[in-house]
C-alpha cells in the first residue's frame, strides 16, 4: 500500500509544470511555428521569466523613496490620494491608472532565448526578446542577436 501511494504522489508530483516550464514550452512552440524548417531548431537557453507590468502616467510622476516597486498597490494608493489633493484635474485619469494597475490587466512577462536554427545550410545561433502573457503566450518578440531576424 505504501508502494502504490508513493508511486501515486511522484506522478502526481511530476505533472505540475511551473510557470517557468509552461513559458518555455509555450516559447519553443511559437518559434517552430513561425520556422521555414522547425525540424532545424535546437533550444539552447531560455532566462528565468521576469514578471512586470506595462507603465502608465503615474509612474513617471513617482518619487523613488513613495513606492516601494511597480506592484507596491498599497504605495500607488497613498500617492494617488495624495496627488488628487494637488492636482484634482488629474483624478480621473489617476484613478483609472490605479484600477489598471491593481487588477493586474498591465501584467506581462519577459524573457530571452537562445537557440540553433539552419538556414542555407549552416546552422545559426540567434538570441530573442519575448514578451508573455499572463498565460505566458507570446505577445511580443524581436531578434537581439547580431544575426538578420529569421523569424517570420
Amino acid at each position: 500500500m505504501k508502494k502504490i501511494y508513493f508511486v501515486f504522489l511522484v506522478g502526481l508530483l511530476s505533472c505540475n509544470s511551473t510557470p517557468q516550464k509552461i513559458a518555455d514550452k509555450n516559447i519553443e512552440n511559437y518559434i517552430k511555428s513561425k520556422l521555414n524548417d522547425p525540424n532545424s531548431f535546437e533550444l539552447v537557453s531560455v532566462d528565468t521569466i521576469i514578471k512586470s507590468r506595462t507603465k502608465v502616467m503615474l509612474d513617471s510622476m513617482l518619487y523613488p523613496e513613495n513606492i516601494k516597486n511597480e506592484f507596491d498597490f498599497h504605495g500607488y494608493e497613498k500617492y494617488v490620494d495624495s496627488e488628487n489633493r494637488v492636482r484634482p484635474e488629474l483624478k480621473e485619469e489617476n484613478l483609472s491608472n490605479l484600477r489598471k494597475i491593481k487588477s493586474g490587466e498591465l501584467v506581462f512577462y519577459y524573457t530571452k532565448c537562445t537557440f540553433r536554427i539552419e538556414e542555407n545550410n549552416r546552422k545559426k545561433l540567434v538570441r530573442y526578446y519575448f514578451e508573455l502573457d499572463t498565460n505566458y503566450q507570446v505577445k511580443n518578440f524581436r531578434n537581439i542577436s547580431d544575426e538578420n531576424s529569421i523569424i517570420k
